[in-house]
């Protein structure tokens, strides 16, 4: 017999079996009744996979990168940060994979600096920042 034939018969069967188990539960329903479910799949947007936004403090971000869609030169600027408080850059292209790490110390509360990633290629990326408090997230885009 024909593998993929075969196969195919063992789904159809324990997909039969599965609904004529499910069918005994709900009243009203004959146990020989086939029930067939939709099942809908769908992938989260790149943002979701993390579990940490961007806050808003007096309508103020706290995490700006300027310009956005980019070529290799940006700014990014932090704002609401303790003075002297130590953080971490971290930008991650859209299969997860770390490309970037730097690590910074804020002069005040507002930080900025201007970063330049010619070694980037087009694409989207995750920047995420962490200090010992917060976490903040935001996409680059990058043409």
């Amino acid at each position: 017999m024909n593998k993929t034939l075969k196969a195919g018969k063992t789904i159809i069967l324990l997909l039969f079996l599965s609904s004529v188990c499910f069918a005994g539960d709900i009243p009203d329903r004959k146990s020989s009744e086939i029930i067939y479910i939709d099942v809908g799949i769908s992938q989260p947007d790149v943002e979701d996979c993390f579990t940490n936004y961007i806050s808003e403090i007096s309508g103020k971000e706290d995490l700006i990168i300027y310009p956005n869609p980019v070529s290799s030169l940006f700014t990014l600027q932090i704002n609401n940060v303790e003075p002297n408080e130590k953080f971490t850059v971290r930008i991650y292209d859209i299969t997860g994979n770390l490309v970037f790490r730097d690590r910074q110390s804020a002069k005040n509360e507002n930080f900025s600096k201007q970063y330049s990633l010619p070694f980037l290629v087009n694409g989207v990326y995750i920047i995420q920042i962490i200090t010992g408090s917060k976490s903040y997230t935001k996409q680059l885009i990058i043409y």
